[in-house]
């Protein structure tokens, strides 16, 4: 690796900040998600309760202008172009977007790695709250393949 080039990491939305910018940024060496974020809307839909899903429905956007912003921020229209080694956390239990990391490495063409943490390594939850020293030892960890 180049050591004039850098590494980008992102922790908890900017898992989606990180892979977004690697779509139109190729100076960068490598980077970290942590989790892998593919539509950031996503974490907001379960606070919403029926009536106000149902207003979403019905295309009254002008009641939504935040939500309505927020739900561009989708990685999956522009993935196809993202070719700098990418690793992605996929902890156990992730609560805010759970299963987009998976769905992020799959929908990568260039290098990549999914990192699991585990509940019985105590670092599960999202970004790893209590297994952080496990997180930067595997994470930056010279080994991986990314």
């Amino acid at each position: 690796m180049d050591a004039r080039r850098r590494v980008l990491a992102g922790i908890s939305q900017a898992g989606y900040w990180v892979p977004r910018a690697l779509a139109f940024e190729h100076r960068i060496a490598a980077a970290v998600a942590d989790p892998g974020v593919i539509d950031v809307a996503e974490s907001w839909w379960h606070n919403l309760g029926p009536e106000l899903r149902g207003l979403w429905d019905s295309g009254d956007r002008e009641t939504f202008d935040l939500l309505t912003e927020v739900s561009r921020y989708a990685v999956e229209p522009v993935a196809h172009r993202i070719t700098t080694p990418l690793l992605i956390t996929d902890p156990d239990g992730e609560h805010f977007w759970p299963g987009a990391s998976r769905r992020l490495y799959d929908a990568l063409p260039g290098p990549k790695e999914l990192l699991r943490f585990s509940e019985a390594e105590g670092a599960h939850l999202h970004c790893e709250p209590m297994g952080r020293a496990l997180f930067e030892q595997r994470v930056f960890d010279p080994r991986h393949s990314t």
